[in-house]
């Protein structure tokens, strides 16, 4: 499907060859993923008409023999310009090419033309994947990943520019948010399944979980593919003369700037597929057994703990190394392999928890007794402080007497 943001016929070009004068229009495109110009004549746009015009009648069957009441699928289309300015320039040969304002509102009308068949609603669905349409306007499709020759090898990688370069990120990251919200489904659809495996709906459950990893899977995979498609090209636009193909340039900082996007998608990347592949063995024949087959399950989990006639100790490890042999105890016995890790994480959590609560307390009571100490010296201190204040009125209370006794002996 065609999807242009603009397009405009802004100057043409006076061409000759073979000592004959024509005119060519300069079709300026912007589409998702750059920006082009097409140079096409007069003669180029009739023949466009006319193939949509056929396009149309094979599409909605508008001729069906012509039947009375029915009109021509060419009648549908807007009708170009004339070529020439009347039948007095027809009848006298003379040329538009030598009349600059005949050529200019020509030039308008023609770009008139062309949007009009592109967003014209009555149009749009028949021209929107029209053949004849993207080859005059030689538009390229978006790339969805990187496409692969006949010998199976991938071929040579799109190159972006910059400010498509950045849209197809933006793209991207739509894209893995998509993902997150197929596998936050599917964890509902799990975790339902999980509460009660002997529901009627457990297989249904199982199915569209399934579902939804397998789709999770095959959009990450055209994800990762577009990833390595703008690490290319991003190599590409970063080359050793710093200079594009599209003739524009990348700073220094700019490349680094989108190796770190670049390099924040790569690892949400391997974050989706470590949950895909979690969820590929986690839904596996086992628990589709233990849905469709309780009793046979029951029978078997009760001979591989211990519960059966034999008597054998439970194997079942705990964490810890391999030969280690842990007791099975009323929490673990009800818990499956799912369960039963996220048990061993809770557990290891809790450890940690009060580890990491010990060593505070510890350094709690370290500056309990460090505020202590120093309440001591503190108090210790102001005595020191009382006592010579107290010694200073003392000495104050001596020299007023001594001055006495001095004023006495003077007078």
């Amino acid at each position: 499907m065609i999807e242009i943001q603009s397009l405009y016929i802004k100057s043409y070009e006076v061409v000759t060859e073979n000592n004959q004068k024509f005119v060519r229009y300069k079709i300026e495109v912007t589409t998702r993923l750059k920006s082009y110009v097409v140079r096409r004549r007069y003669s180029e746009f009739v023949q466009l008409r006319i193939d949509l015009g056929a396009e149309l009648q094979r599409a909605h069957q508008l001729d069906r023999a012509l039947q009375p009441g029915q009109k021509n699928s060419l009648a549908v289309l807007p009708v170009l310009p004339p070529k020439t300015r009347g039948v007095i320039s027809y009848l006298t040969g003379s040329s538009s090419i030598a009349d600059p304002a005949t050529l200019l509102e020509r030039q308008q009308a023609l770009e008139r033309w062309l949007k009009t068949i592109i967003v014209n609603k009555d149009l749009r669905a028949a021209t929107a994947s029209s053949p004849s349409l993207i080859s005059f306007l030689e538009y390229e499709r978006p790339p969805q990943a990187k496409p692969v020759n006949g010998a199976g090898d991938l071929a040579e990688p799109i190159l972006f520019t910059p400010q498509a370069w950045l849209i197809e990120h933006n793209d991207l990251k739509a894209a893995i948010r998509d993902i997150y919200a197929l596998l936050s489904e599917r964890d509902q659809f799990n975790q339902r399944r999980h509460q009660n495996p002997a529901s009627s709906s457990a297989t249904t459950e199982l199915l569209e979980s399934n579902r939804l990893s397998v789709d999770a899977k095959r959009q990450l995979a055209s994800v990762s593919s577009r990833v390595g498609n703008l690490l290319e090209s991003l190599q590409q636009l970063s080359g050793p003369s710093g200079i594009t193909k599209a003739g524009m340039s990348l700073s220094v900082g700019e490349v680094e700037r989108r190796s770190k996007l670049l390099t924040s998608l790569q690892d949400e990347c391997e974050k989706l597929r470590k949950l895909t592949v979690f969820a590929h063995t986690e839904a596996g024949v086992g628990l589709r057994n233990r849905i469709e087959r309780p009793a046979e399950h029951a029978d078997q989990r009760a001979e591989l703990l211990g519960g059966g006639s034999r008597g054998r100790p439970t194997t079942r490890v705990l964490g810890g190394p391999a030969t280690a042999v842990a007791e099975e105890t009323a929490t673990t016995r009800g818990l499956d392999n799912r369960g039963l890790m996220e048990y061993q994480v809770q557990t290891k959590m809790v450890e940690e928890q009060d580890s990491k609560l010990k060593s505070l307390t510890e350094i709690l009571q370290r500056q309990k007794m460090l505020g202590m100490l120093i309440n001591a010296e503190l108090v210790e201190q102001n005595e020191i402080l009382d006592d010579l204040g107290n010694e200073v009125d003392l000495s104050s209370r001596k020299l007023k007497d001594a001055k006495k006794k001095m004023d006495r002996l003077t007078g």
